[in-house]
């Protein structure tokens, strides 16, 4: 189809796609993208804490929730403007380009930490588990006993 068929050009579709509009925004996700490569480069540490901790969890569940039937529809009928519009596509190729230069870059010295200094390694990220419990907390609307002690117990069973 054309473009004046679809409405919109190329670079209004990838605008109207959600995502960072600034160059401040795209690197602020980059970087937080990159650290959540790095975690997955820990074993039994995960991408997702990162996500949580940084802000990013939510908005990348709704980025992926942004692929439903009718984007498919819109890809088979060949309305690749209006999927590009719909996809959060600025969004998840920024997340996408920050975890593959951290994965890219990081690899051969995560794996030199975890084997000549594990333990300054794992403290880290034991620490990025505190940090995470500490914005469960701070998310909770009830903070009586009962809640607190299930961010307590919670984060003891994480140490």
């Amino acid at each position: 189809m054309s473009a004046r068929r679809e409405g919109m050009t190329w670079a209004q579709a990838l605008g109207a796609s959600p995502g960072p509009r600034r160059k401040r925004e795209y690197l602020a996700l980059w970087l937080k993208a990159f650290a959540m490569g790095t975690a997955d480069l820990v074993p039994g540490v995960s991408g997702g804490t990162v996500a949580f901790v940084t802000g990013v969890y939510e908005p990348l569940i709704e980025a992926v929730a942004s692929v439903r039937r009718r984007t498919a529809r819109d890809l088979v009928l060949l309305r690749f403007k209006r999927a590009l519009a719909a996809l959060h596509v600025r969004f998840l190729a920024t997340v996408a380009l920050g975890m593959a230069a951290s994965v890219f870059s990081l690899s051969h010295l995560m794996h030199y930490l975890m084997g000549a200094h594990p333990v300054p390694t794992w403290a880290a990220f034991l620490g990025l588990v505190g940090a995470s419990s500490l914005v469960v907390f701070r998310h909770l609307g009830d903070r009586g006993p009962a809640s607190c002690s299930l961010v307590l117990a919670g984060a003891a069973f994480s140490w």
